[in-house]
């Protein structure tokens, strides 16, 4: 699998998973690379098992698989799309995607 450059300038730090093992790389300004420890980061930063559990678990969820029109004021329509919420133009209305989490959006669902 080809490696491509990351859409930003160093320096950053990248996750490589291998078999079992997780390998952390900081990538300097310079271009030369360097192992990090895991422990370096605390205990905030994820494994690669643990990516990977989260990734099974949010495709084994029940998402909806049509669109879930919301009510969002206009003043609120950025929030809104911060949490994924799309525009649709020809309904003129802000709706979630097919596969989002509808709790996101509870405060904007219709009210039956």
């Amino acid at each position: 699998m080809p490696v491509s450059a990351p859409p930003f300038d160093p320096p950053y730090i990248s996750m490589h998973a291998g078999d079992g093992n997780t390998e952390y790389i900081e990538t300097l300004a310079d271009g030369s690379t360097r192992a990090v420890p895991a422990a370096a980061f605390g205990p905030a930063l994820p494994s690669a098992h643990d990516v990977a559990v989260s990734r099974t678990a949010a495709s084994s969820s029940t998402p909806s698989s049509s669109k879930l029109y919301l009510n969002v004021p206009y003043a609120e329509k950025d929030e809104a799309k911060a949490l994924g919420a799309r525009w649709d133009a020809a309904k003129k209305k802000w709706y979630a995607p097919p596969g989002a989490e509808a709790g996101r959006f509870e405060r904007w669902l219709p009210q039956a």
